[in-house]
């Protein structure tokens, strides 16, 4: 066997094993083990969107529909808002594209997240194309929520909406968004 393919072979072979060794820990439970290792995989995991979430297999799954936004408050008081990109209703061609956003609108609610929120609020600032003498701004994340109808019920649009701040932030310029 060639020397250079059995190199080639060995590093294939260790970078398969790193990512499944970090499956493996990013979806034990909680545990000594997890918390000492998931903070070298969180910078693997998160920006690729890789990471798992089973609440939806839970005993008790979710029991209101959520979906996030960001509301962006500039120098001269006006309010701003950017909702993150919702999959359902979308075409499939579409939405093929938009999937990304649903696993990452999940994850904002996740305790160990900090970078992620941090990292959505200022993609939704750059979005809103905001001129540079609107800062500096204060941005919240939140979460809307809205309760999921019981089986054989029909969905009320005008029903209740409820709203959870995850995060605020204050962005003093513009330049600080684009990082």
């Amino acid at each position: 066997m060639d020397r250079s393919w059995r190199w080639k072979r060995t590093l294939i072979s260790l970078l398969i094993m790193i990512h499944l060794v970090g499956l493996f820990i990013w979806n034990i439970p909680h545990s000594r083990l997890r918390v000492l290792t998931v903070e070298v995989y969180k910078y693997y995991f998160m920006p690729l969107g890789m990471w798992q979430a089973w609440g939806m297999f839970a005993p008790n799954p979710p029991a209101q529909v959520t979906w996030a936004e960001v509301v962006v408050r500039d120098n001269k008081g006006l309010l701003h808002e950017f909702d993150f990109p919702r999959i359902a209703g979308m075409p499939v061609g579409q939405a093929f594209w938009k999937f990304r956003y649903s696993k990452h609108m999940h994850n904002f609610g996740e305790p160990d997240t900090k970078e992620l929120k941090q990292c959505g609020v200022r993609y939704a600032v750059r979005e809103l194309n905001l001129p540079a003498d609107s800062f500096p701004v204060d941005a919240e994340l939140r979460f809307r929520l809205k309760p999921i109808p019981e089986p054989g019920e029909l969905a009320d649009p005008l029903g209740a909406t409820t709203f959870k701040t995850l995060e605020r932030y204050r962005f003093p310029s513009l330049k600080e968004v684009m990082q």
